[in-house]
């Protein structure tokens, strides 16, 4: 994973902490997590659940449309044209 960060130059920034504005963000998305992925379909295990992680964050980070962002995925507003996903797919 950090290969593929450093070949698109992705740089990872800590957040300050007691920093409100992170912190929503970050409770933002753990809603989401728990709401689409761990309890948006019945599993029968913790290791089935995981199975599901991968695809997940694949989906919310590349195809899943965000409000915060004019609609875009992370990646597209990380990615200066206009999210060419096949260059992405092949990292």
């Amino acid at each position: 994973m950090f290969a593929r960060l450093y070949t698109l130059n992705v740089k990872h920034i800590f957040t300050k902490p007691y920093t409100p504005q992170n912190n929503g963000n970050a409770e933002r998305f753990i809603q989401t997590l728990l709401r689409e992925w761990a309890y948006a379909r019945t599993h029968t295990s913790f290791d089935q659940r995981n199975l599901f992680l991968d695809p997940f964050l694949h989906m919310y980070n590349l195809h899943r449309p965000h409000r915060g962002i004019n609609g875009f995925s992370p990646v597209c507003r990380l990615v200066k044209n206009r999210c060419n996903l096949l260059a992405i797919h092949n990292c």
